[in-house]
């Protein structure tokens, strides 16, 4: 792929599986999705602004703060590089006025818009688009992008499978230009794992990148995730493999992750044009595992993740101490949980 994608990494040092909003053990209810929109128009999100704050302290002798890294960084990092290269290409043609051809970009699956954000930011000189099934999730990005500051994106409600009407329908004009509406990167972030068809999806997206673009790929592969220390979990780990048997009986794909450049060269991309690599997420701080397991003990104990595990024959007692698991796996100091993700940056040709 040349210089497109010559500083990825094989290997990247992350702190999260899952945003809080979406995780791909159980996609979140449309109910629960309008709680989480409530929580964020009462400003009560589980958001945290503070974490995109310069580094300093307005605080007489108080110690620099350090800025905590964003979602880009600590999710999607591995496709920074390949956007700027991009990012680089498309300043050229832009004209001393500050028109021309901008950098296109769309987020399937934007759920609460922080990557989306994220990525605006960092690129301020080119179009963003969040699109998600979810309008409760997209009301919640809009919300969160407008208390960012951020102006160069926008979120529109669609599926992957109908990525063609977006570009017919969503009236800017700066869409409409000399590359006919088609996107110059278009990325998901634990998403495909959850498609019903990911090749198809996959084709989808193929066909709104314009040649010289790229797709970025980034998902977890379930069935690599491992509690520590193993033995004291072991009701942690049956939980876990029940968690892999709803998501894949509600039609998603448990190892995703492994399968991206097949999926891939399925839907029509050269191998030749595919980077793939790999990493591993883990949680091993306070703040990460109650980050990646503090919304499980709730599930467990009712939502639809508990109904479906009481349909596939789980006892009435089990889900109590699954929950009573999950707390005391986040106050354990010793604990952790790490799980293999896949990456991919494909580029079109």
């Amino acid at each position: 792929m040349g210089n497109l994608c010559s500083n990825a990494k094989n290997n990247h040092s992350l702190g999260h599986w899952d945003d809080e909003d979406v995780d791909e053990g159980w996609p979140r209810t449309e109910e629960e999705l309008q709680e989480e929109y409530r929580r964020y128009s009462k400003g009560k999100s589980v958001l945290n602004l503070d974490d995109y704050d310069a580094v300093g302290t307005d605080k007489p002798g108080a110690k620099p703060r350090k800025r905590k890294k964003t979602k880009l960084e600590t999710h999607c990092g591995y496709m920074i590089s390949a956007i700027s290269e991009l990012a680089r290409t498309k300043q050229i043609h832009v004209k001393n006025d500050g028109t021309g051809d901008r950098l296109r970009i769309l987020d399937v699956g934007c759920g609460s818009g922080e990557i989306t954000v994220d990525v605006a930011e960092m690129f301020p000189e080119a179009q963003i688009i969040g699109l998600d099934v979810s309008a409760a999730m997209l009301e919640s990005a809009k919300v969160y992008a407008e208390r960012r500051g951020v102006k160069n994106v926008e979120f529109v409600k669609g599926s992957v499978f109908d990525l063609e009407s977006l570009l017919k329908s969503n009236g800017d004009e700066q869409l409409e230009g000399r590359t006919g509406g088609k996107f110059d990167v278009v990325y998901t972030h634990q998403v495909v794992a959850h498609l019903s068809d990911p090749v198809r999806g996959l084709e989808k997206m193929v066909e709104i990148v314009q040649k010289g673009g790229v797709i970025c790929l980034r998902e977890g592969d379930l069935r690599s995730g491992r509690f520590w220390p193993g033995g004291d979990y072991d009701e942690l780990q049956e939980c876990f493999r029940t968690i892999v048997k709803v998501h894949e009986g509600n039609g998603g794909t448990a190892d995703a992750g492994r399968r991206l450049r097949s999926w891939l060269e399925e839907a029509g991309v050269n191998d030749k044009e595919i980077l793939a690599s790999t990493n591993v997420a883990s949680y091993d701080s306070p703040e990460g595992r109650r980050e990646y397991g503090g919304h499980w003990p709730g599930r467990c104990m009712q939502g639809l993740f508990a109904d479906r595990a009481m349909e596939m024959g789980v006892s009435s007692e089990t889900p109590e101490k699954w929950a009573m698991a999950w707390k005391d796996w986040i106050e354990d100091e010793d604990a952790a949980f790490a799980m293999m993700h896949g990456e991919v940056i494909a580029r079109i040709t």
